[in-house]
């Protein structure tokens, strides 16, 4: 005896009925061959522990393979121009961070790149909360730095992954807004950062959470004070940036996929869909979470509207600072 299908239980089988295709559809606009992921700093810092994480889960879950490249140097748009400038075809993706694919006239006399024009958002990926750390013995609170600012203009040093880059921007806008003066050290990614204040090089940088917590738990860092926008439980005791300076502009740092601009919407939506199952899988969470790291896998559309604000914040906050364009 043939089942009887009500109208309900058939709309009820229409998801069932149309994701697969849907699915299929989106495995098969994926370029062939080996897919490049290009990451504008050194390994070892927050943003490439996070596209490995990321490329492993994608290519286990897509049956492609995804590669992470490192192409270090000012503040991330020489990966992003490289990008750019690659063959619109999906097989080179930019790994953008809060700074890369922000840079405008007010941080920079003659950008490289204008991201907005030159390369297509395929997702907000993740939030990444970012940590102000010290030389153990330059201070033990964040109100302690600022006192001690205040006492020495200009003596303290702080590290930053390039001039413009978001750990320049948030530093300098913290120091405008609290009163006080440190010198500004551009290097070339997270790990190098972290590397010249345990040597003594500088005397405090911003850190991603992931980056900072070995050199926590090994006490060569003490973490001062967190951009986001509320303690995180894995730092007890250890304040926000704006609790301590208000109005301060610290936040977690962000970071997604972005492609060459004339890449095919259909491809730009196979590699978005690809990202959102790999970042949602439990076994990614389980490894992003301890780093802090917060999944947002937004669409293409969403992550345009947040980089127009990004840009917009970013200028605000250099003239701010008064940061002269370089």
């Amino acid at each position: 005896m043939k089942e009887l299908i009500t109208p309900r239980r058939a709309l009820l089988a229409l998801p069932a009925l149309t994701v697969l295709p849907r699915a299929a559809r989106a495995q098969a606009e994926l370029p062939s061959g080996p897919i490049r992921m290009i990451v504008g700093y050194a390994a070892g810092g927050g943003i490439d522990s996070f596209a490995r994480i990321a490329a492993r889960a994608a290519s286990e879950r897509s049956g492609r393979t995804f590669v992470v490249e490192n192409r270090t140097g000012a503040s991330g748009t020489i990966a992003a121009v490289a990008v750019a400038r690659s063959a619109p075809d999906g097989r080179t993706i930019f790994v953008a961070d809060s700074g890369s694919t922000t840079i405008t006239t007010d941080i920079m006399v003659k950008p490289p790149i204008d991201a907005r024009r030159e390369l297509a958002p395929v997702m907000l990926a993740v939030h990444s909360p970012q940590v102000l750390v010290v030389r153990p013995g330059v201070a033990n609170t964040l109100p302690d730095l600022l006192e001690r600012a205040r006492r020495e203009p200009g003596r303290l040093t702080y590290a930053s992954a390039g001039a413009g880059n978001a750990t320049h921007l948030m530093i300098a806008d913290m120091a405008s807004r609290a009163g006080i003066q440190m010198t500004h050290v551009p290097y070339r990614g997270g790990g190098q950062m972290a590397t010249s204040v345990i040597a003594g090089e500088t005397d405090l940088c911003m850190l991603s959470f992931s980056s900072a917590l070995s050199h926590l738990r090994a006490g060569t860092l003490r973490a001062v004070a967190i951009a986001a926008e509320e303690p995180l439980a894995e730092l007890p005791g250890v304040p926000t940036i704006a609790s301590v300076v208000g109005d301060a502009a610290a936040r977690p740092f962000w970071y997604g996929f972005n492609v060459a601009v004339d890449t095919p919407p259909g491809i730009v939506a196979a590699l978005n869909a690809t990202f959102r199952e790999a970042l949602g899988a439990p076994e990614t969470r389980a490894a992003l979470e301890p780093l802090g790291i917060r999944v947002v896998a937004s669409t293409p559309a969403a992550y345009r509207e947040w980089m127009e604000a990004e840009t917009k914040r970013r200028s605000e906050m250099a003239r701010a600072a008064g940061i002269l364009p370089e």
